[in-house]
């Protein structure tokens, strides 16, 4: 077993990343930091892998209230059904890679859907997309 006590200045720039995340994670979270061994430190929160605007497609104004949203991926389904005072913009699919469909219902609007929603996965969270669902009448 190789001393480490007996060389502290060789030790200092290989441990001084590991040091200074986890104290900054105390005190303010570390946003997967690489260190040159390849280890990865990953935050503890999860990601949402849609997002989602809902909008009126004439006056761009939002119209996510009230609506139901449903993200698929072959068995899997989230859904989120919004009432009360919330517009958007909404977060389905958190931490969860795959190509999905996204559909938006919305009382006094057709129907909107979007195929081939591709969520990828990075190294410590999903790649979250953005959408707009522009509602038609």
């Amino acid at each position: 077993m190789r001393n480490i006590f007996r060389s502290p200045t060789r030790l200092l720039p290989v441990a001084w990343p590991r040091i200074s995340c986890i104290l900054l994670g105390l005190l303010a979270g570390c946003d997967a930091y690489k260190f040159t061994d390849g280890s990865q430190v990953c935050t503890t929160e999860a990601r949402a892998g849609i997002t989602i605007s809902v909008r009126d497609s004439v006056t761009d104004a939002l119209a996510g209230r009230g609506s139901r949203i449903i993200a698929t991926s072959g068995s899997y389904a989230d859904t989120a059904r919004f009432s009360g005072n919330q517009d958007g913009p909404f977060a389905l699919v958190y931490e969860r890679a795959g190509t999905y469909v996204v559909t938006v219902e919305q009382t006094g609007y057709k129907t909107w859907t979007k195929s081939g929603v591709e969520v990828t996965k990075a190294v410590c969270h999903v790649n979250g997309v953005d959408l707009v669902a522009r509602l038609q009448h």
